[in-house]
């Protein structure tokens, strides 16, 4: 019942979610209780290491 529901992968200390509800947009991260919403998933995790929320941005 609970595997369709979507999932987040944890890139450093910051998680980067699929979005379901925008077209244009296919990840998001809720940074400082704002969500950032990327188009693929190298802006998401360039983000991380923009904002430093990384310790491993390989995602390990």
């Amino acid at each position: 019942m609970w595997n369709d529901l979507p999932m987040p992968q944890k890139v450093g200390t910051l998680k980067i979610w699929p979005v379901h509800s925008r077209a244009d947009y296919k990840f998001f991260i809720a940074y400082n209780s704002k969500p950032h919403y990327f188009k693929s998933w190298n802006e998401a995790v360039a983000f991380v290491k923009e904002v430093g929320g990384e310790e491993d941005a390989s995602g390990d």
